[in-house]
């Protein structure tokens, strides 16, 4: 989960492409792993990790 966290962060890799780099499976088992650990879904971490990283930019 914390390698997938980072690719979410520092890529631009799809989901799929997360979820196998990472060993997690397909989408739907990274997306429940990553869930149970994290709180939230994949989609959304990004999303708000990388508003959160353009505010602090501006």
């Amino acid at each position: 989960v914390e390698m997938a966290r980072r690719y979410l962060e520092d890529s631009d890799l799809s989901m799929d492409q997360i979820a196998a780099k990472c060993g997690l499976g397909g989408l739907i088992s990274m997306r429940r792993t990553f869930i149970r650990h994290m709180n939230v879904s994949p989609s959304d971490y990004r999303r708000s990790f990388r508003t959160t990283l353009q505010e602090i930019e501006e």
